[in-house]
């Protein structure tokens, strides 16, 4: 009896180790802004329910040569199931702040355009990673 205990014990432990095992990430996307304007970013999350919600705002303003975070997520998974900087979104596009007649010749749907990072390494693939696209002065006409 003691020895059937102490294996099914063995194993429960085994079992809950096994499953204490899957690696965390946290993944941002990031706009830098090095320009000399402010600019205001629009994101226009997924119709359907999912991963649109974790962006932080509908609009957000970047001040000149500052950086935001615009879009959050973490959990259990693998810094590489974001390496190709998918959008999650149905458009995101950036305007000059309060100047109608400059552009942002840029286009931040783009996926080739966001450059990807892995911060930091954790157990199993997992950690910190980003994709990040910097805005600068040759981009605005």
């Amino acid at each position: 009896m003691k020895i059937n205990r102490l294996y099914i014990l063995c194993i429960a432990l085994f079992a809950i180790i096994l499953t204490a095992c899957d690696p965390g990430v946290k993944y941002n996307k990031v706009v830098q802004n090095d320009s000399d304007f402010d600019i205001t970013v629009y994101i226009f999350p997924e119709s359907k329910v999912g991963d649109g919600s974790f962006y932080k705002y509908d609009s957000i303003r970047i001040n000149n040569h500052t950086e935001e975070s615009i879009y959050e997520v973490s959990g259990l998974g693998q810094t590489f199931e974001y390496d190709d900087c998918s959008t999650y979104a149905d458009s995101i596009f950036a305007r000059v702040t309060g100047n109608d007649t400059l552009d942002i010749e840029f286009d931040l749907n783009d996926k080739s355009q966001w450059v990807f990072s892995i911060l930091d390494e954790s157990f199993k693939d997992g950690g910190l990673c980003e994709c990040r696209v910097i805005i600068t002065n040759e981009m605005i006409k």
